[in-house]
């Protein structure tokens, strides 16, 4: 079945959010998740490419992974 992942880094003057959605099919079903960081600052292109250096490696492999669908304690950062 297909499955997408999508990272975009929207640009504004005054802040920067970077995006990433994954879709796929599971079940039956389609499903999705977005995770999105959003950084403000004077020097925002410098701080975006920091946090991508450093973090988008991992959010990617984390997105990737999902394998099941979460629980809705599981979405607010609750324990399972």
């Amino acid at each position: 079945p297909a499955e997408h992942l999508i990272t975009v880094v929207f640009g504004r003057p005054t802040f920067t959010e970077v995006a990433f959605a994954r879709f796929r099919m599971l079940d039956g079903n389609g499903y999705s998740i977005v995770y999105s960081h959003r950084m403000y600052g004077e020097k925002i292109v410098e701080q975006t490419s920091a946090w991508l250096k450093a973090n988008e490696a991992a959010t990617e492999k984390a997105l990737r992974e999902w394998n099941s669908t979460p629980k809705p304690g599981a979405l607010r950062g609750e324990a399972l």
